[in-house]
């Protein structure tokens, strides 16, 4: 159900882009990011933030996010290349799926 709503998101965002954008291309990265939170960081953040800037998504989904903390830490430090933000964190019963949109193409409803 949660990835359902996820992606249903993420349709959301693409409807809204394309009238207003018209044939742009959107890139869209799914991504395991093997339990990820601000706690057990390990050093993967440099790891993470080199990957998205050679991919530069301009959606991306993560899947296995810990907690919380890993929305605003990766808008921060990893996705740097542009101006991003992550949909609210929804905790459920295991690890969890995070949305994070350019908000220079995107809005999210």
């Amino acid at each position: 159900m949660r990835a359902l709503t996820c992606m249903i998101c993420a349709v959301t965002l693409i409807s809204a882009f394309t009238p207003l954008q018209g044939a742009d291309t959107v890139r869209l990265c799914t991504y395991n990011v093997l339990n990820f939170s601000a706690s057990n960081e390990d050093g993967r953040t440099p790891q993470y933030a080199l990957i998205m800037d050679a991919i530069r998504p301009d959606i991306l989904v993560c899947q296995e996010v810990a907690d919380a903390s890993m929305g605003p830490l990766f808008v921060v430090d990893v996705l740097t290349y542009a101006p991003f933000a992550a949909t609210p964190f929804l905790n459920g019963r295991d690890t969890d799926l995070q949305l994070f949109y350019d908000q220079t193409k995107f809005d999210f409803i």
